[in-house]
């Protein structure tokens, strides 16, 4: 349900706003992980084709392990889910990220042919990208908690639309990056490449994400918003009038 604000609270100026969420810690840091936490999989979906057609060598059946994929984000959803009940959304995420960092790596396994071995791959992924998807977001809403009780104001849409734009710039960017990758070790798309040019492929491929994952490990871990600190701020906030 929406939330009821106080009606005294007062109205707090756009850019006074801006300054105090550039004042968040928690959502500064959780935006910074889930950016580079998102840039895996971008790159990862722009190589895809590629890696398909240079180093398994069967440009035909990407689109049918993709149908592997999906359906275990889905059900990874659920076990994050479960055990983010259990831990910290940030505990578990973690947990998600090195998962994703330990499945990511074995790319560099799959050779010619090796079609079963990527679709077994492929699905240990997306059941961990259920948790990159899926506890970021729930803990997106948790810091709103946090600009509440400082600016006396419901302004969770301010913190939605940075994030949006977030997602945006993960979508742009991470693709441009892995163009870029590719081409500054000579990879032709549509051409022959040598053995030094597919090893690079392999390399960007699995190695880049799985960097991607330990730096955004490496911000979430002390992650200050807890869930005993969120609690106590719902009831700081239950208290001002306000109900989440």
């Amino acid at each position: 349900p929406e939330r009821v604000m106080a009606v005294d609270a007062p109205q707090v100026p756009i850019l006074r706003g801006i300054l105090v969420m550039s004042r968040n810690g928690p959502f500064l840091r959780l935006l910074a992980a889930f950016t580079s936490v998102g840039l895996g999989p971008v790159l990862q979906g722009a190589m895809f084709p590629f890696f398909m057609q240079h180093v398994v060598g069967d440009s035909t059946s990407g689109p049918k392990i993709l149908l592997i994929y999906y359906p275990t984000v889905a059900f990874g959803i659920l076990i994050w889910a479960a055990l983010a009940r259990r831990l910290d959304k940030h505990r578990a995420w973690m947990v998600g990220m090195t998962v994703m960092a330990g499945v990511t790596v074995s790319y560099m396994l799959v050779g010619a042919g090796d079609i079963v071995l990527m679709a077994c791959i492929l699905a240990m992924s997306g059941i961990g990208s259920g948790a990159l998807s899926a506890l970021p977001a729930s803990m997106k809403a948790d810091v709103v908690a946090l600009d509440a009780l400082e600016s006396g104001e419901d302004r969770a849409g301010l913190f939605f639309a940075a994030w949006s734009l977030a997602v945006k710039a993960i979508a742009a960017f991470g693709q441009g990056i892995a163009f870029t990758a590719l081409a500054l070790i000579g990879f032709e798309a549509k051409g022959v490449n040598g053995p030094d040019e597919i090893f690079g492929l392999r390399v960007f491929y699995s190695a880049g994400p799985m960097v991607l994952y330990v730096v955004a490990m490496l911000m979430v871990v002390g992650y200050p918003l807890t869930s005993k600190r969120h609690a106590e701020l719902r009831q700081a906030l239950a208290a001002r009038g306000v109900r989440e």
